[in-house]
């Protein structure tokens, strides 16, 4: 066997196998490409989550710190609502009367 025929089978030999790997690759590339895909919307899906339940703990926090305020106001509008019952003033002093 002479160098160009072994030249020869060598190029059509390494031809097809380029042929089947370009074939596997776009067979499978295609699967690959969609999996990365679904990947980053899996990722962008978990970065949205956490920013829901950071927003949604912040939300927590005012409300919580509503509920407290309101609270204080209602023992506060008791105590007055006791005194008036009881015959006491129901204003407070403002200022100091000298």
């Amino acid at each position: 066997m002479g160098f160009f025929e072994f030249a020869t089978v060598a190029v059509v030999f390494g031809s097809g196998v380029a042929v089947i790997c370009t074939f596997i690759d776009k067979v499978f590339g295609d699967r690959k490409e969609k999996a990365k895909l679904e990947f980053k919307a899996t990722q962008e899906r978990a970065r949205m989550l956490e920013a829901q339940l950071i927003e949604s703990q912040r939300h927590g926090d005012m409300l919580q710190k509503q509920l407290e305020w309101h609270t204080k106001m209602l023992e506060t509008q008791d105590r007055l609502m006791k005194q008036l019952a009881d015959g006491g003033s129901a204003r407070p002093r403002v200022g100091s009367a000298s």
